[in-house]
């Protein structure tokens, strides 16, 4: 089991270290079920938060919809790469750390790519309070996290269906939960789960 980095300078040393396209949740292309809820959304102009944008590839397809980004990530080279490849578009790039975050809200989309999964497991309950602060009372919060029984081979902390609904019921309203991919580099797919 591949331990996950359990700093913030460790996943800056893990982005310093690594090509960002070596790294097994990189991918150019926004995931085409986030992609489908971001084009529901059609009241502009929106704020919408990246959590954990790495590379920003979902900053990049929502600031190219018209969303007014706010892209975050502990690690300041994951931000300089997403900055690169998204230097023409009107995205705030910022080092923040959700467990310990300065971002002031609300946002009316708060996006989550594979950031839950990789939290300690006993600061979930932590995160769900701090995106309620940070989302509008209207907002939609979009989360993607690797399927529980497969979590195991990438050292994340995965979810089932009913593990996503006991997590986020009782604080949001009309949960949506499907099942879905990861999608990486060269086209690789995880198996996954995503929560409206």
């Amino acid at each position: 089991t591949p331990a996950l980095p359990a700093s913030p300078e460790a996943w800056e040393a893990l982005y310093a270290t690594t090509s960002v396209d070596a790294l097994p949740w990189t991918t150019d292309a926004c995931d085409p079920d986030i992609a489908a809820a971001l084009a529901t959304l059609t009241d502009a102009p929106r704020r919408l938060l990246d959590l954990g944008a790495g590379a920003g590839t979902v900053a990049l397809h929502a600031a190219n919809l018209g969303f007014a980004v706010v892209a975050t990530d502990v690690s300041v080279t994951a931000l300089a790469h997403g900055r690169r490849r998204g230097a023409s578009l009107p995205i705030t790039w910022a080092r923040d750390d959700i467990l310990d975050t300065r971002v002031n809200g609300p946002f009316d989309v708060v996006v989550d790519r594979g950031c839950l999964h990789v939290l300690p497991r006993e600061r979930h309950g932590e995160y769900v309070k701090t995106i309620e602060r940070l989302l509008a009372p209207s907002g939609l919060l979009i989360v993607k996290v690797h399927d529980r029984a497969g979590s195991a081979q990438w050292g994340t902390h995965g979810y089932d269906e009913a593990g996503l609904r006991a997590l986020f019921g009782p604080s949001f309203s009309d949960v949506q939960v499907a099942a879905s991919t990861l999608l990486g580099p060269k086209g690789i797919s995880r198996a996954a789960w995503l929560a409206l």
